[in-house]
């Protein structure tokens, strides 16, 4: 094999890993993007899932529960004094026993008492039925959060799995890589080689051309390849 085989052998090899190693590199930077999307949604689903996570710490259930109980108080007093308000019994007309005014106050001040107690008992027993709802929905919140997530990043990792399998080699480097390897077989003589024939690629063959591949031994001590 003489130094024009050679230098073909060589320059065919290079150009083919340069083609592959362009196909890699655009490969592994879809790859990498898709890790990063990834890595995003998945914070954004560890960050919902923690928030929901630390709403059920004894504590914050507590608290929770106490906001509740508070809220159900407040409710309740609003609206048995809207109803005492409607219903208030009618001043007479005229002077009344100072009997009746003293017996009237002290069954309003004992009516009061009563619905005190009423009020903070059902604050009591409906507070957990209502620290349950705002769990759920937060619960509802955070799962919806994760699930959209997941899907999103599924659907997007889909899409860059199908554009790092589309990616080729560079079709101008294969096709080069192949005209070097061409042009050492024509060179070579003998042996029973095929030159490698470029005939309807519709590449036009400058004159003075080697075999049927247009390329040209470098002239000169040096070594190398002209593309004329």
């Amino acid at each position: 094999m003489g130094w024009p085989q050679i230098i073909a052998a060589v320059a065919s090899v290079a150009l083919q890993k340069a083609a592959t190693d362009k196909q890699q590199s655009q490969q592994k930077s879809l790859a990498d993007q898709m890790t990063q999307y990834r890595l995003k949604k998945s914070d954004e689903s560890t960050a919902a899932t923690n928030k929901f996570l630390d709403t059920q710490r004894p504590e914050a259930r507590a608290a929770t529960t106490a906001n509740a109980q508070q809220e159900l108080a407040q409710g309740l007093d609003q609206s048995i004094g809207a109803a005492q308000a409607f219903e208030k019994p009618q001043n007479f007309a005229g002077k009344v026993t100072s009997d009746y005014t003293n017996r009237a106050a002290t069954d309003e001040a004992t009516l009061s008492s009563r619905l005190k107690t009423l009020v903070g008992n059902l604050s009591v027993m409906g507070a957990p039925a209502r620290r349950d709802f705002d769990t759920s929905l937060k619960f509802g919140d955070a799962a919806g959060t994760v699930a959209g997530a997941n899907k999103a990043a599924d659907a997007v990792s889909d899409r860059y799995t199908t554009a790092i399998n589309n990616v080729q080699p560079d079709p101008f480097l294969s096709f080069a890589s192949q005209l070097a390897q061409g042009y050492g077989m024509a060179t070579a003589g003998g042996g029973g080689a095929t030159p490698f024939n470029v005939t309807g690629t519709g590449l036009k063959l400058p004159a003075g051309a080697v075999g049927s591949l247009g390329l040209k031994p470098a002239t000169g001590s040096g070594l190398g390849l002209k593309f004329s």
